[in-house]
């Protein structure tokens, strides 16, 4: 999933965020600190371009 937002970042910001909101609570409930981490970043990321 955060595969999918990281490609979409420069195209459609709502499939970034929906793509790296899902991608956070998956790595949220696995423990995957790194993971989750970096798909807060780009859902901040995408929110932000989106205006």
């Amino acid at each position: 999933m955060i595969d999918s937002a990281r490609h979409n970042k420069q195209k459609d910001f709502a499939k970034v965020i929906s793509f790296s909101t899902k991608a956070y609570y998956k790595a949220k409930a696995a423990k995957e600190t790194k993971l989750e981490a970096e798909s807060a970043f780009v859902r901040g990321m995408g929110n932000y371009l989106s205006g």
